[in-house]
């Protein structure tokens, strides 16, 4: 899949993903105004733990977009196998869900609504692996019809209907099911053919190496167990959840980078690597100075009882900022690798290759992580310490944890494969991005008032955003010749036929 076009589709993602990021507020602040703190906690728990059975789905996607990239005919034996993934995940969802509610007293009823969560997001990872591989912003399609149906029908289920956490899980249900059927229309031409036994005989085979990269991931989502069994409530998840729905934007700059991995394994060109991870920053500096400058109004957006959480927003969102970084580096050093064509290598081959190497750096960051926070929780809490002060540590264990490997795959990218951290470019987009938030800040601290109106709000907020991004993107289009390279490509890009 040679003819994929990096700067559009990522291009495509980012834009995409921003839309879906102004849609999908309007969701959540109809989630969070709407739910009490305990429920907008159970909100928090159930996506959290959802992960716990959507491991399934990366042992097929993990092949089929690596697969599909390379001109493999998976599409349709992907879809199959996850059919029958999403059947074992449910069950094992519900499982967890009866134990979830025996010890923090949850309704069972809402619980096991969001089991049918489990087979649509199988489903939709495998069918996204499958574009990923073939045409990346069909993925980018598929997201914005998931979001932008959310607050129509959020406000039906939530708003008028009064049917509160149950209507949020329905909410989500509807907008899953919608952006399933997108994406069979969008890859009905690549999921044709007929199912091969040997392909899935592969990928169970090698389910081992994919269990092992996704336990990282269930090892770094203990946090939320490990704090909701500590003090025995859902309440200070609510903190929790409302930090990550703000800090967390930051992770929509990577969608800069959506189509580099599978334009890597299709050309190998690495010139493309460093072109593109410094548009990544280039993109995620700015949202990480909004998410920190406009931290407490955000919170006031969300629900006021959240205000308070301001500097837990600042940890996490700088700790998504450099995870950012990371994942572009991950998916850079995983896409040269050759390991698995043939289908033939040995199992010593691939514990020596980057598909295991590169997880295990996973390992110790999120062992670090929720080792750090089993200490603080344990043995460092006092009974004085407020909610608030214990979610801003916990987030500051988050950032220091993620610094490091974000710093070593940086130097091994450009040890290994000689890309580049532009260190010159970046640290001008990072003054440029202090010097817009301080006129923001100063600007907008004396005038913002916070009214009980949220839409009066979110009016006098929106032209401060404009400022910053103006004199951001501005400031650098003038002094930088990388960034007027980058908005000509942009045009190049979009008058492409």
């Amino acid at each position: 899949m040679s003819n994929i076009r990096v700067t559009y589709s990522g291009l495509i993602a980012f834009v995409v993903s921003f839309a879906s990021v102004i849609t999908g507020t309007f969701f959540v602040i109809i989630v969070t105004r709407r739910l009490t703190p305990d429920e907008f906690g159970t909100w928090t728990l159930v996506n959290s733990m959802l992960f716990y059975v959507l491991i399934l789905e990366p042992i097929i996607s993990n092949w089929s977009s690596r697969q599909v990239a390379r001109g493999e005919k998976v599409g349709k034996t992907a879809i199959f196998t996850g059919s029958l993934f999403s059947a074992g995940g449910s069950a094992i969802f519900i499982v967890m869900m009866i134990f979830v509610s025996h010890n923090l007293g949850a309704d069972l009823n809402i619980l096991l609504l969001a089991a049918a969560l489990v087979p649509l997001n199988i489903i939709n990872g495998v069918l996204g692996s499958v574009c990923l591989g073939y045409k990346p912003h069909f993925v980018s399609y598929g997201l914005f019809a998931f979001e932008t149906s959310k607050p129509p029908i959020g406000f039906v289920f939530v708003y008028l209907l009064h049917f509160g956490i149950v209507g949020a899980f329905l909410t989500v249900i509807l907008s899953s099911l919608i952006r399933t059927i997108l994406l069979i229309i969008a890859a009905r031409n690549i999921i044709s053919g007929k199912i091969e036994k040997q392909t899935i005989k592969f990928w169970l085979k090698m389910s081992w190496l994919v269990t092992y990269q996704n336990i990282a991931g269930i090892i770094f989502r203990l946090d939320v167990i490990l704090v909701s069994l500590v003090f025995h409530s859902l309440s200070i998840l609510a903190f929790w959840g409302a930090s990550q729905t703000i800090g967390y934007v930051v992770l929509n700059a990577g969608n800069i980078a959506q189509a580099l991995y599978s334009k890597l394994l299709a050309t190998g060109k690495k010139a493309l690597a460093e072109e593109t991870l410094t548009r990544t920053i280039f993109f995620a500096i700015p949202i990480t100075a909004t998410c920190i400058v406009f931290a407490k109004p955000a919170l006031h957006v969300l629900n006021p009882l959240y205000d308070g959480a301001i500097y837990s927003v600042w940890f996490v969102t700088l700790a998504s900022l450099f995870s950012t970084i990371k994942t572009v580096n991950y998916g850079i050093l995983t896409s040269y690798e050759t390991v698995d064509m043939g289908q033939q290598a040995s199992f010593k081959a691939y514990v020596r290759s980057k598909l295991f190497s590169v997880p295990t750096l996973n390992y110790v960051s999120y062992i670090s992580y929720v080792a750090l926070l089993a200490l603080f929780l344990f043995v460092m809490r006092t009974p004085q310490m407020s909610q608030l002060f214990i979610v801003s540590i916990w987030s500051l264990i988050l950032l220091v944890t993620t610094i490091p490997v974000t710093a070593y795959t940086t130097i091994i990218v450009k040890k290994q494969h000689n890309v580049n951290f532009q260190y010159g470019t970046i640290t001008r987009y990072v003054i440029v991005a202090i010097f817009s938030s301080l006129v923001v800040f100063f600007i907008s601290d004396g005038v913002l008032e916070y009214p009980e109106n949220i839409f009066e709000f979110i009016v006098q907020v929106i032209p401060f955003m404009l400022v910053g991004a103006f004199l951001y993107f501005g400031i650098n289009y003038l002094i930088d010749v990388s960034t007027k390279n980058l908005f000509r490509s942009i045009v190049k890009e979009l008058m492409k036929k």
